[in-house]
């Protein structure tokens, strides 16, 4: 044998050196990526941890750019309501100038001033209508979940188309929220198209003769006295002998009504007195709400109902009463597809009591729903008047075309916030109704035509600027849906708010993550470094050992 080391020394020998040199490789790749493994294997007591603090970092991301979307969009529509009211308080200014002018005696002077009032009114509405069409990255804002649809839309250029088709004499601007929303469409209808004189006034009459019982001019379900239970007919309120009201021994039974909707109430000819006798008086008839309780359970209305010789009525749970809405007072419709009587028109119901007068029996000549009666009359002379038609469409739309879907944004995990808020809200259609109002044609005095409806033009000042101090700002005195524009705007703050908090809590919690997670996959570099330059020393001897050992001989050591 003339060398020292074996074949099995110098296997283990190299294994061992192998061994230095993936160490050696190991350190390298270290202080080259700072860190501690390329794989989750490197790190297995804590990759559990690891892996639970990436994801959760991740989704943190996410929520965080949705929130800095979200927000954008908050922004805008935070300056939409900004603006709309900083218009509605310049124009408030103006009307209150105009409303301390004299209308009995109009010099030129007044006049222009009415012109330039009813011009600014319709400027107003523009102004509204393009802060409420505002969109983001394609996105209408307030127009619920139609989010490609313009909420708001208005087809007239100026003061005097609007004029054309609301001419504040024949045919008016609603002046409630139900009348300017209503949304109703009475579509290929046979109808017959006359005119009737009811208490002195002339009437258009639209009478539906389809002969089936479903073409009717009713809207939605009715309610029955399964939802209202029990009922009390008072044909007076204290604070005003001209309405009346309706009383249900069931809360929130008339919460889904709401001020200015019309019905026809069917009382199933089973109206009692107080003490329970049943009686002959009849409340059945068509009424307009003009106000309803907290609660829920009582309608103030008009006309105020007959009652039993004028005390209170009432209808048992057991009866088979109803309410059925049908279009309500002062709602403009536009007739079309007819022979010539396609124009557009203000329904207008007569009293009960004119109604009963002029022949027609409520019971079975109203409640059934086949007849409209509108403002103003048609003209006896025009083709097709008096005669029946085919196909004839009435239908109403109101200046909203969004939905009414509420939009809500999710924050985190465990926090929602609602953006609910669109063209449809109270403040802003409080707003458009009291700006149409004041921008519609004027009403002239009847007995000198020369001359302004005095009487009518404040009528008309005061319920506008009711309206447009009540968009700007609620009282609670009103009998107006409770939404303004300083409440949205303090809505819109608080949602800008929560989502600004947490952005910035998330931008915190992903910077505490982000440091955890370099713990656990970075390296200390200095004893990556000092580890690397071991093994390499090592690596180095090691080397320089097996080259001497190999050359070793049993003659060499003898």
């Amino acid at each position: 044998m003339s060398r020292v080391p074996t074949y099995i020394s110098g296997q283990v020998q190299i294994s061992q050196m192998l061994d230095i040199q993936s160490r050696l490789n190991d350190s390298q790749t270290q202080v080259n990526t700072e860190k501690k493994s390329q794989d989750y294997a490197g790190i297995a007591t804590d990759s559990f941890r690891l892996i639970s603090f990436e994801n959760q970092s991740s989704r943190i991301e996410r929520y965080s750019a949705n929130n800095g979307v979200a927000k954008i969009r908050l922004d805008t529509m935070q300056n939409s309501v900004n603006s709309s009211q900083a218009s509605l308080q310049e124009y408030k200014a103006l009307l209150l100038d105009f409303a301390a002018r004299d209308y009995n005696d109009m010099s030129q002077e007044d006049t222009k001033a009415l012109d330039s009032i009813r011009a600014q009114s319709f400027t107003a509405m523009k102004d509204l209508q393009y802060y409420l069409n505002t969109s983001v990255d394609g996105r209408y804002l307030f127009s619920g979940g139609k989010t490609d649809v313009p909420p708001v839309e208005m087809p007239w250029g100026n003061v005097d188309e609007f004029a054309d088709v609301y001419d504040g004499t024949n045919t008016v601007f609603p002046e409630t929220r139900a009348a300017n929303l209503a949304d109703v469409d009475f579509s290929a209808r046979t109808v017959d198209m006359t005119n009737q004189t009811v208490g002195g006034t002339s009437y258009g009459t639209i009478e539906d003769t389809s002969g089936v019982a479903a073409d009717t001019f009713i809207t939605g379900s009715p309610l029955t006295s399964d939802s209202f239970g029990k009922l009390l007919i008072n044909p007076t309120i204290p604070s005003d002998s001209t309405k009346g009201s309706i009383v249900s021994d069931q809360p929130n039974a008339f919460s889904g009504l709401s001020v200015g909707m019309t019905f026809f109430l069917d009382d199933d000819n089973a109206v009692e007195n107080t003490g329970g006798t049943a009686v002959t008086d009849r409340q059945s008839g068509i009424y307009t709400i003009t106000d309803i309780s907290s609660d829920g359970k009582t309608m103030t209305i008009v006309p105020p109902p007959a009652g039993t010789g004028g005390t209170t009525a009432q209808i048992p749970s057991t009866a088979g009463a109803e309410i059925r809405l049908t279009a309500p007072e002062g709602a403009r419709i536009s007739v079309k597809n007819s022979a010539g009587q396609n124009e557009d028109y203000t329904i207008h119901w007569p009293t009960n009591a004119d109604l009963t007068t002029a022949g027609y029996d409520l019971t079975t000549d109203l409640i059934n729903g086949k007849k409209l009666f509108v403002s103003p009359p048609f003209a006896p002379s025009s083709t097709g008047y008096g005669t029946t038609q085919n196909n004839v469409t009435i239908s109403a739309s109101s200046y909203y075309q969004g939905d009414t879907l509420q939009l809500t944004h999710r924050v985190d995990d465990t926090r929602t916030i609602a953006l609910g808020i669109n063209a449809l809200d109270p403040a802003f259609e409080k707003a458009f109704r009291g700006l149409g109002i004041m921008a519609q044609g004027v009403k002239m005095d009847s007995s000198d035509p020369t001359k302004v409806d005095a009487a009518e033009m404040r009528r008309r000042v005061d319920t506008a600027l009711d309206l447009v101090n009540d968009a700007l700002q609620h009282s609670t005195s009103s009998s107006e849906e409770p939404s303004d524009l300083v409440g949205l705007g303090y809505r819109l703050g608080s949602n800008q708010k929560v989502l600004q908090n947490s952005i910035d809590e998330a931008a915190s919690f992903r910077a505490f993550l982000d440091n955890r997670v370099t713990d656990m996959e970075n390296v200390n570099m200095l004893d990556a470094v000092t580890r690397m330059n071991d093994d390499a020393q090592a690596l180095e001897v090691s080397y320089s050992a097996m080259s001497k050992i190999s050359k070793l001989s049993l003659l060499n050591y003898l």
